[in-house]
């Protein structure tokens, strides 16, 4: 009993997320309990995460706040988006009081939307707002 009621627990404080893997170009659902795990998700040097995107009313886009000074493979876009997100990005669900939640998109959902952009692409619009002296909106879709 005590082993089943651990595992409901356990099972309670995970989280259904959406990883976008944009070196590889893939889109998967992972788990995760905390806001550490986020960081893992993202990627190597990350050290701060934020989300500029809200997809519907309840799941945003978790990127890489330093992403474009980070090293990077590749990124990607949504229809009507200006320009890319530069490496990783996490959807995460949120609950009414703006609590994590599993997300409501699906893994389909994000196919069946997404812009793959090659790294050069993403070369490109680093170029292009480091080099306009930090004066840059970034993320703001």
């Amino acid at each position: 009993m005590q082993k089943v009621l651990l595992t409901t627990q356990l099972k309670m404080l995970m989280k259904k997320v959406i990883v976008i893997d944009s070196a590889k170009r893939e889109v998967y659902e992972a788990n995760t309990s905390d806001y550490k795990d986020i960081y893992t998700l993202l990627g190597e040097n990350v050290n701060a995460f934020a989300c500029p995107v809200q997809f519907n009313d309840s799941d945003g886009l978790f990127v890489d706040d330093e992403g474009l000074y980070n090293p990077f493979q590749g990124g990607y876009m949504f229809p009507d988006w200006e320009y890319p997100v530069c490496g990783n990005g996490v959807i995460v669900g949120s609950d009414e009081e703006g609590e994590t939640a599993d997300v409501q998109m699906s893994v389909q959902d994000v196919l069946n939307e997404i812009i793959w952009v090659d790294k050069a692409r993403c070369e490109a619009w680093r170029t292009h707002v480091l080099g306009n002296g930090g004066g840059f909106r970034v993320y703001t879709f």
